[in-house]
């Protein structure tokens, strides 16, 4: 995600988003985060939420241990005046990656043996009879592999840009992968993107 996409998502965060179940607050909030998604998912359109792989981990996880004292708002504007102030803005993409691997496999291949056999005394007689044996085969297999791969940037409020006025400011890219189409990057990009926030909000968090 382009940091000019970005400053496209983040004018969008200081107005209205959807409103989303407020999990239950562990800890005193102290810092706090909202979240914006501009993807396929979302239809090209800026959504201000948690989706539901997120909303189910945060309200298993988030703001308790150490993460406690980081809170969600729903929209940028619900955060008290002066508190420090994050946005994630992300998207999700299904990607395709090739692939190619070998293995070995044994057959078994017959075949027939006929010939003239003499005995000690000079007598002769024709033989016949099958054989088997075990031959190495070697396989090689091709295709794709579908995977989803989140990114987008980890953004501060700072009230002395945008002329004075104040906006938000990126800070730090955020990128994860999940290695199965069948399961959402966008909770383990959550995870990050709150654990960059614990670390450079370390002193008001440990207050």
């Amino acid at each position: 995600m382009s940091i000019k996409a970005v400053t496209c998502v983040l004018a969008t965060m200081l107005f209205g988003g959807l409103a989303a179940a407020k999990p239950k607050s562990p800890a005193p909030c102290v810092v706090y985060f909202s979240v914006a998604e501009h993807d396929e998912v979302t239809v090209g359109i800026t959504m201000n939420w948690l989706n539901k792989p997120q909303s189910s981990w945060y309200g298993k996880h988030g703001d308790r241990d150490k993460l406690a004292g980081i809170c969600y708002v729903a929209k940028s504007s619900d955060a008290p005046v002066g508190a420090p102030l994050y946005a994630v803005i992300w998207g999700e993409h299904l990607q395709s990656r090739p692939y190619t691997y070998t293995y070995q496999t044994t057959e078994t291949q017959s075949g027939t043996v006929n010939g003239t056999v003499t005995d000690d005394e000079g007598n002769t007689a024709q033989v016949y009879g099958t054989t088997t044996t075990d031959v190495p085969i070697q396989h090689t297999v091709s295709g794709e592999s579908s995977y989803y791969l989140a990114d987008g940037w980890l953004a501060v409020w700072d009230g002395t840009a945008g002329g004075g006025k104040g906006d938000f400011v990126p800070v730090a890219p955020l990128h994860n992968h999940n290695m199965t189409k069948f399961t959402s990057a966008s909770t383990s990009l959550l995870k990050d993107a709150m654990e960059q926030i614990r670390n450079r909000e370390s002193e008001h968090l440990t207050k």
